[in-house]
């Protein structure tokens, strides 16, 4: 007996394509706004939610938050929760620089001898 040869297969049909295609553009599209309010959850700072992605994705702009949240905010150490942040957008070169200098001098938090923190990870 011979082995019979194996069909071949034909290929698909190719695809028509209709319509013109969308243009190619040179410059990315524009960076949406970052005006937006953000409630302050549990175990929230200024730090992390400056370093978060979607408000700056740089902690040493948390000063930015807070000059724009003063009526709020009292102590940049101390967030209530349930407390609705103003996150200030279109932010200028020269007011961020502003904002890390401001960040540089502000001293450091120091948690209370005693006090017991755990917040999950996110």
């Amino acid at each position: 007996m011979s082995n019979p040869r194996p069909r071949r297969r034909r290929p698909p049909p190719s695809k028509k394509w209709e319509g013109a295609p969308s243009p190619v553009t040179a410059a990315p599209a524009p960076v949406p706004a970052l005006c937006a309010d953000y409630t302050v959850e549990r175990c929230d700072d200024l730090w992390s939610i400056a370093a978060k992605p979607q408000i700056y994705n740089d902690a040493l702009l948390w000063p930015c938050i807070f000059n724009a949240n003063k009526d709020k905010v009292k102590n940049p150490n101390r967030l209530k929760v349930g407390t609705i942040l103003t996150i200030p957008c279109n932010l200028t070169d020269a007011q961020k620089a502003a904002c890390r200098v401001q960040a540089g001098k502000f001293p450091k938090y120091v948690v209370p001898q005693g006090a017991k923190r755990y917040c999950p990870p996110k």
